[in-house]
This record gives C-alpha cells, sequence and structure tokens, in this order.
C-alpha cells in the first residue's frame, strides 16, 4: 500500500486493522478501523500521530513511508494530537530507533507522556496559537480542544494546503 498525496509535500499514511479484532483491546470494531498519521514536509518534515502496535500496523506505516521521497531518518518531528494508545501504541519502539526526533504535544500531554511511556527528553510542549514553520510554505498550526475526546487532545492545521 501506497501513501495517499494530498497536497504537494502532504501525505495521508494509515494502517488497517481487520474486522473481529478489538480496537485498543477493548471495543469490537466488527468492520475494522483505520488507524490515520500524516506527513508534512518543507525544509523540515513533520509526522503527526503515530499507530498502535497491532496488527502489523507499524509495518503498514513503514511500507507507506517508503512509498514517499522522503527518509525516515529525515523526520524532525513528531506531533502527537493526543495520547490514546492507538496514536502511541508504537511509540517507545519509533523512538528508539529514531532518537532524534523531536516529540511535541500539549502541556497536558508532556504530563501524560512522562506518566503513560516514561518520556521526558527531546519534548516540547504546545498551546493553542502556537505554530510550527516547516519551511518552503507550510506552517502547522495547533490548537487544544481538551475533552472533545481525552483532556489533552489538540489539532493540527496547515493552512496553506486547507
Amino acid at each position: 500500500m501506497k501513501a495517499v498525496k494530498m497536497s504537494d509535500g502532504i501525505y495521508r499514511i494509515g494502517a488497517n486493522i481487520k474486522k473481529g479484532d478489538m480496537f485498543e483491546g477493548m471495543w469490537p470494531i466488527p468492520d475494522g478501523v483505520s488507524l490515520n498519521c500524516y506527513v508534512v514536509s518543507g525544509d523540515k518534515t513533520a509526522l503527526i500521530d503515530l499507530v498502535e502496535d497491532v496488527n502489523n500496523a507499524p509495518s503498514q506505516i513503514k511500507e507507506q513511508l517508503a512509498s514517499i521521497p522522503l527518509d525516515v531518518k529525515d523526520i524532525d518531528y513528531l506531533i502527537l494530537n493526543h495520547m490514546e494508545p492507538d496514536h502511541i501504541g508504537w511509540l517507545h519502539d519509533f523512538i528508539r530507533d529514531y532518537p532524534h526526533i523531536e516529540i511535541m504535544t500539549t502541556i497536558k500531554g508532556v504530563d501524560l507522556l512522562k506518566a503513560f511511556c516514561g518520556i521526558t527528553e527531546n519534548v516540547r510542549a504546545l498551546s493553542t496559537g502556537d505554530t510550527l514553520d516547516l519551511g518552503a510554505g507550510k506552517i502547522l498550526s495547533f490548537t487544544e480542544i481538551p475533552n472533545v475526546h481525552w483532556p489533552e487532545t489538540m489539532v493540527t492545521y496547515e493552512a496553506g494546503s486547507g
């Protein structure tokens, strides 16, 4: 499976979890579910969200990352929109393989990252209104939306492409 080009320098990558499994080990998913991540590249590159380490999901993500003009070692930032297991379940292995990546999440997310994963190094807290200029016209903006899903949830938006 290949990454889906959404716009210049922006790709959707995802892992399909088979029907019959339990989402996060708790909820039935009779029709399966798709876990989505995004790559936004300018002069620097951000990966937005990860996947849970189930059903070969990390391999699906790696395969799609390999289908775009990018070396995973060139990813500069990992943006975690929230800390639920379907977004961070692969985090330990990912960080072990790519320790240079700066993790970005909300202030509450920083606390949860420490509590859930023991990760405190190379982490930056984001607040509503913060931006990240990736260069080449790609600017990410962040808005906290606490308790829309989890207490530390935020959304990431790239205005140039909409």
